[in-house]
């Protein structure tokens, strides 16, 4: 399957999806908190269901069935648990396709209705479902086979841990309040935070970021912090295990020297 062009993703312009007609949405930092981050999350990784990665003990029903065909399942499931998981899906559904209104058709395909022209419908059925659940997990960071570009998952726990030592390092100084206890973690609120200091940048600006502009980031962030401190310890004498950290490494390009 071909890759979501990185520049698409690092420009944040929209996606074509032209098995279906339609152009996919980036949204901003500041439209997922608006949603809620952990429902927009919890929704993106619905989309991305796949019947490999399910624990079932019906492993044979699982194997006649393709991914969309599960997630038709959980949509049109009674369970109130199961239908309150489903409208986070349709919440995500919603920022990647802001100008439609989604609805499940009977003949079992997703409908996308354009909202200025009841007449503008798209389809999202078994035959080019695997081509948006791609889409998506580019957007969000989700994708397993990510090369260049570390993962949601990944980068919140660097982010937790740096912002930890960063309480840590303030509650000694008796500057920091402490964090209520109804207070709900955010992976992209701790990374906006730490870029908005490290990078001298309003903080306004950076929650218009895309998730793959934020992550992207801070990973150079990272990198950069990692360098700076490879000069001071060979500016001061010392010696390092290894060669010095290159932040300016272009990412498609391996130590080697060719293209990945």
């Amino acid at each position: 399957m071909k890759k979501v062009d990185k520049l698409r993703l690092m420009s944040k312009t929209d996606i074509p999806f032209p098995q279906a007609g339609l152009t996919v949405t980036q949204p901003s930092i500041y439209d997922i908190s608006y949603a809620g981050e952990d429902y927009v999350m919890k929704g993106a990784k619905i989309l991305l269901i796949n019947k490999n990665s399910i624990d079932s003990e019906d492993k044979v029903a699982l194997d006649n069935m393709t991914n969309f065909e599960i997630l038709l399942k959980l949509i049109r499931d009674k369970d109130p648990n199961v239908k309150l998981t489903v409208s986070f899906a349709m919440l995500t559904l919603q920022l990647l396709f802001p100008n439609y209104k989604v609805d499940l058709t009977n003949d079992n395909q997703l409908r996308f209705t354009n909202i200025s022209d009841s007449s503008d419908m798209h389809f999202v059925n078994k035959t080019n479902f695997q081509e948006l659940q791609f889409i998506i997990g580019s957007v969000f960071c989700l994708n397993e086979d990510l090369e260049e570009m570390e993962s949601y998952e990944r980068m919140g726990e660097m982010a937790k841990k740096i912002a930890e030592k960063l309480k840590e390092r303030h509650q000694k100084l008796n500057s920091l309040k402490e964090k209520p206890e109804d207070e709900v973690e955010s992976v992209f609120a701790d990374i906006a935070s730490i870029l908005s200091i490290g990078n001298h940048m309003d903080i306004n600006t950076i929650v218009q970021y895309s998730i793959y502009q934020l992550l992207d980031q801070f990973k150079r962030f990272q990198l950069k912090q990692a360098f700076d401190i490879d000069i001071i310890v060979l500016s001061n004498g010392g010696k390092l295990d290894r060669e010095p950290t290159n932040w300016l490494e272009m990412s498609t390009t391996d130590k080697k020297g060719k293209s990945t």
